[in-house]
């Protein structure tokens, strides 16, 4: 451990050949995000070269909305890890992944256990490494479990680091943002500061502040969330507003004073995803609650048709097929949720579908050779001539397909 505290030093010390990497995917990855952007700008401040960098599988768009696919391909996360490190002498890489099973960051902890010379790994999860992932990887000839027991090996000559403190379940099963992402933010939040106290002999204590604002105050903000009817708003300043973003984005709408360039994220204005990640981060919520009022809400909302005909919709997407049993319409919510796992693009079919009029082979052809629902939607509407809805399609559906 003191070795990691010494790299972090001379990092700080030695800007030009050394780095900093903190990566993971979804929720972690943002956190990571937040702290190398936070962190930076500390040092930017106190005019000290910035040497931290961030990966979020599927790069910057994954700030704000959901990249499933990259988060699953080994390769990509060591292709990317040694693109951002080309030509560094020091790197200290901290993976990230609360459950001990992100292949992304598999593969980028592969990666560094095969150049030690440059690489100081780091894992940061809250599973032991016994339950780590076992299951085999995309392209792959080792699983999550084989990484994370190479790094337990190597810890020995304190080569690498694995830190797994057990935080116990999440109040809700799977969801990693909860105590995984409260911890990871402060482990990491804590580990930046120390090394950044230790090279320059400054103290900086912004947990104690945290604590004091909100941890502190959980029974009053529990009051105000239930004297508004439960509507949660963020309001923030700085990286405080933006981790509000990041986390707000999930469920509701957000903006930043000023505009998206306060996020100083590597890729640019974020501003064109806005539009839709609301809709896109319904897509995993319309497909799983069939029953919810929201995926009924919002496409009768952008179709104009009944519940019924959007339900109809829906399980016509799922089981694939335009003739839907009896057996298929009175099943439960959990054999529509089974069926729904094996289909890809099951809300943007049915909403192809349902717009056009379509039969479910024609809306599957119109989304591969337009991924965009609203590009879909319009080639279907103009190849019929029906130029006046176009106009209102392009309105309603900002919305892109899942891959």
């Amino acid at each position: 451990k003191s070795k990691n505290m010494m790299i972090i030093v001379l990092s700080l010390q030695d800007p030009e050949e050394s780095l900093i990497v903190l990566s993971d995917c979804g929720t972690s990855g943002r956190i990571a995000y937040l702290l190398v952007t936070s962190f930076n700008e500390m040092l930017n401040a106190q005019k000290q070269k910035q040497i931290c960098s961030y990966i979020i599988a599927g790069g910057d768009r994954a700030l704000l909305t959901s990249q499933e696919a990259p988060e699953d391909d080994p390769a990509l996360g060591a292709r990317t890890l040694d693109k951002v490190c080309a030509g560094k002498k020091r790197v200290l890489f901290i993976g990230i992944s609360c459950g001990m099973s992100a292949p992304f960051v598999a593969g980028q902890h592969d990666f560094c256990l095969k150049h030690l010379d440059v690489f100081t790994p780091v894992l940061l999860g809250f599973n032991a490494v016994h339950m780590a992932r076992s299951e085999p990887m995309q392209d792959c000839s080792f699983h999550f479990k084989d990484v994370a027991e190479r790094m337990t090996a190597e810890q020995r000559p304190k080569k690498a680091l694995l830190l797994n403190p057990v935080l116990g379940a999440e109040a809700i099963s799977g969801s990693s943002r909860m105590k995984g992402g409260s911890a990871t933010k402060i482990i990491l939040e804590t580990i930046l500061l120390a090394g950044h106290e230790a090279a320059f002999r400054g103290k900086i204590t912004p947990d104690e502040m945290v604590y004091e604002t909100t941890s502190s105050n959980s029974d009053e903000l529990a009051a105000l969330i239930h004297k508004n009817k439960a509507h949660v708003y963020y309001t923030g300043w700085q990286t405080l507003g933006i981790i509000g973003l990041t986390d707000a984005f999930t469920f509701t709408f957000s903006f930043i004073n000023t505009g998206f360039s306060k996020m100083r994220n590597k890729e640019g204005d974020l501003s064109s995803l806005v539009s839709s990640t609301w809709i896109c981060n319904m897509t995993p919520v319309c497909g799983f609650r069939m029953v919810g009022l929201i995926i009924y809400h919002h496409c009768q909302r952008f179709t104009g048709c009944s519940e019924s005909e959007c339900e109809r919709a829906l399980l016509r997407a799922i089981y694939s097929t335009d003739d839907l049993s009896e057996d298929m319409t009175s099943a439960d919510v959990w054999k529509h949720t089974d069926a729904a796992n094996r289909r890809d693009r099951v809300v943007p079919t049915a909403l192809v579908k349902i717009r056009c009029g379509c039969t479910l082979a024609e809306a599957r052809h119109h989304l591969d050779c337009h991924p965009v629902i609203r590009d879909a939607v319009s080639t279907c509407f103009s190849s019929s001539k029906n130029k006046s809805t176009v106009d209102q399609t392009h309105n309603n559906f900002i919305i892109e397909a899942e891959p």
